[in-house]
């Protein structure tokens, strides 16, 4: 078929010479076609990289089966050990370790009840050893490498802190000082708070804070400055070199191989700086991230660290009475501000109000409406106090009468209650209750009469033991004490020269004779000396002694008449107001009395006499 179209006819040079432009739309689309048929090969790969990381579902890490280790006692010091070198702890004898342990200690072996105890860990490639002294502590800590048969094995040995010690983090807080520095400042800055350590993490700018109690507290000081401590979470230890989960690199049994940190893969890692071209795969949880990413949800070890931020506690559970404890502080600034002063009841009520509103946050939707009515009406019931009997119910009894025993009197009160006029209260009621209070008075009063005179008994004891101790003190001073040196004879000197005989000539004494009679004086005077400082020794100890004694009796007979007069001042009171009540009651009497004679018939019919009122 043949069409025919308008235009010129041209040669087949003039077609090919190259002078011929394409329209732009033809341009653009082939533009397009050339670009997807380069991007084909890329968008292959990016979707299989895709589908890859879709089937790395992340999973919690593997858990070793094994039973629990024994565990160290609490009252010794701890030492762990690290290998730097590449070996297996659990494969070698236990007996050369310790004995590997003693000689690069320099320490001499303990009887085998009180050994150091030495436990290996399986799947931290480290061991621990029990010191029950500081001194013997020290001497492991020294230790650098051990020397196990024919192997020199390289060690990091540290003292790890206790095992009821919580950690903290203070971001961004270090600034160019030493751990010794940190710990100091720490220590120093918060007395109150016992805080075991403090250095930075690593090469960042956070210290981490470690101290004992029972919680983390909210804030630290710090160089004068307060900073917000957030609780810390180790990190699951994983190892680059066998890909398992348990142990570091560092600590690695196993030979180093050169595979990539990546991917896990046994090719060499890809160079700083350059876009890696291998899947990345996790060794926690095994899913399609780097190790350290945030992306992963197992990183961290969950253990539960009290802290002043955690939430409050569900309904069915009390909270705790607040303690005066140095490392709780779970208030606010602005709870604070809003306390009331102490001894103001607004704060049992703000108490019972944010209680109530915890259990109306947790309360289960299950329960039906009459068994909350229930709950809330015994709790009110409960918590609030008795209410007075209303005049119409006939059940119920008022609250003195619930608590049985004689009614207690306080002095400092005034007259109790019952004693008080009431418009419903009839007088032979109140008579009665007179007598009755009386009669219980009168009854107290008696039985504490033999405490009185137990008491005056013993006073009297007191003193005559007093004047017996001065009397036996004089004694002392006057008469010369009994060890004193006598004087010594004449005869008690050997070397003393006898007296001669009239007529004959003196011998002549030798030098050696004399020297010896100086030396016997000397002697003598030097034992005279030590007996005086001796006896004046022990009759300071002695004079002090009786001093101590005769000011402690003086203290105990000062109490005793503290504890008299204030008997004596309580007795008095309870007497007045006995006499208070007799003479009240007789005047009641008296006045009942009247009134009976006033009201007599025969009183009625004659009037009253002349002359009175």
């Amino acid at each position: 078929m043949e069409c025919v179209v308008e235009g010129h006819t041209i040669s087949a040079e003039e077609w090919s010479d190259g002078s011929w432009q394409p329209s732009p739309g033809f341009r653009a689309q082939e533009k397009r076609r050339l670009e997807l048929r380069q991007a084909t090969p890329h968008q292959n790969a990016a979707q299989q990289e895709t589908a890859t990381r879709s089937d790395m579902k992340p999973r919690p890490p593997p858990q070793r089966k094994r039973g629990p280790l024994p565990r160290m006692p609490a009252d010794t010091i701890h030492i762990v050990g690290r290998p730097k070198t590449p070996v297996d702890l659990t494969k070698l004898p236990p007996w050369q370790l310790y004995e590997a342990l003693l000689k690069a200690a320099s320490l001499p072996d303990q009887p085998p009840a009180s050994r150091d105890k030495l436990r290996v860990h399986p799947t931290n490639n480290t061991f621990t050893i029990s010191v029950p002294d500081s001194v013997r502590a020290q001497a492991y800590l020294r230790i650098t490498s051990l020397q196990i048969g024919d192997r020199t094995i390289e060690f990091h040995v540290y003292a790890p802190p206790p095992d009821d010690a919580f950690c903290g983090i203070m971001f961004n807080a270090y600034d160019s000082f030493t751990d010794d520095e940190i710990l100091k400042d720490l220590q120093e800055s918060n007395p109150s708070m016992p805080v075991v350590g403090g250095r930075r993490m690593g090469r960042t700018n956070h210290v981490l804070v470690t101290m004992l109690g029972d919680c983390l507290p909210r804030w630290i000081l710090y160089h004068g400055v307060y900073i917000r401590l957030y609780p810390f979470y180790p990190r699951v230890e994983a190892c680059f070199n066998c890909r398992k989960v348990g142990h570091r690199t560092d600590v690695c049994p196993h030979p180093k191989r050169n595979r990539c940190s990546r991917c896990g893969q046994d090719h060499p890692p890809t160079p700083q700086g350059t876009q890696p071209t291998c899947l990345a795969r996790c060794i926690v949880c095994n899913g399609g991230h780097a190790m350290n990413s945030s992306n992963c949800k197992y990183r961290f070890i969950k253990k539960p660290i009290p802290s002043d931020n955690a939430p409050k506690q569900a309904h069915n559970q009390e909270p705790p009475q607040q303690q005066p404890s140095i490392l709780r502080n779970s208030r606010s600034p602005s709870q604070e501000r809003s306390l009331p002063p102490p001894g103001q009841p607004q704060q049992q009520e703000q108490t019972s109000r944010s209680r109530s509103h915890t259990r109306r946050r947790y309360r289960s939707r299950s329960r039906t409406r009459s068994r909350s009515r229930s709950r809330s009406t015994s709790r009110f019931n409960s918590s609030s106090s008795p209410l007075p009997c209303s005049p119409n119910s006939s059940q119920g009894s008022s609250p003195s009468s619930s608590t049985p025993g004689p009614k207690k009197l306080a002095w400092a009160q005034g007259p109790p209650e019952s004693l008080k006029a009431s418009p419903t209260s009839s007088p032979d009621a109140q008579v009665r209750e007179l007598i009755r209070e009386n009669s219980s008075l009168k009854a107290q009063l008696s039985s504490q009469q033999p405490q009185i005179s137990k008491l005056m008994s013993q006073i009297g004891n007191l003193t005559q033991y007093i004047q017996s101790l001065e009397a036996k003190l004089d004694r002392t001073i006057a008469q010369p004490p009994a060890t004193a040196p006598q004087p010594m004879e004449a005869t008690s000197l050997p070397s003393q020269p006898q007296s001669q005989p009239a007529g004959k000539r003196k011998a002549n004494t030798s030098t050696a004779s004399l020297h010896a009679e100086i030396d016997i004086a000397a002697a003598v005077s030097k034992a005279v000396s030590a007996a005086l400082t001796t006896l004046d020794a022990k009759f300071e100890a002695r004079f002090n002694t009786l001093q101590q004694a005769i000011a402690d009796t003086n203290s105990s007979l000062n109490a005793l008449k503290s504890y008299t007069e204030a008997t004596n001042t309580s007795l008095n009171t309870l007497k007045n107001y006995t006499e208070a009540t007799t003479a009240e009651i007789n005047a009641r009497l008296e006045r009942r009395q009247r009134s009976t004679t006033f009201f007599q018939p025969a009183t009625l019919q004659a009037g009253p006499k002349p002359g009175t009122a």
